[in-house]
């Protein structure tokens, strides 16, 4: 029987948990990728991760967590190398047999 602490724990982990809002196939020129598209409880807590294969299924996927950054990543700033570095995991991700995930989150500020 679940008592009310334990009641009360489970609520606040679930609405600090991510929930899955999309998810689709995507072909990039690395590879092929599914992208999954996630939201927290605000708008500064949205995130997705890019997959390929079936990580849960793998002992030790290969895993990058890049900040995104809008003049680097989009806009290609020679004043931050966000892009170069997202593209090197990319190339490393799509390399067969890995599973992989390269997640990517929104942050606060931007050097580039």
């Amino acid at each position: 029987m679940a008592t009310k602490s334990s009641t009360k724990k489970s609520k606040r982990i679930a609405r600090k948990s991510p929930r899955l809002v999309a998810h689709a196939d995507l072909p990039t020129r690395f590879g092929r990728f599914t992208i999954y598209g996630f939201t927290g409880r605000g708008p500064q807590e949205e995130a997705v991760a890019l997959v390929r294969g079936q990580p849960a299924r793998a002992t030790a996927p290969l895993v990058r967590v890049h900040s995104q950054c809008l003049t680097g990543d989009v806009l290609s700033s020679q004043r931050c190398d966000c892009r170069a570095q997202l593209e090197l995991s990319l190339k490393k991700i799509a390399r067969p047999p890995r599973e992989s995930c390269c997640t990517c989150r929104k942050r606060a500020g931007a050097s580039g």
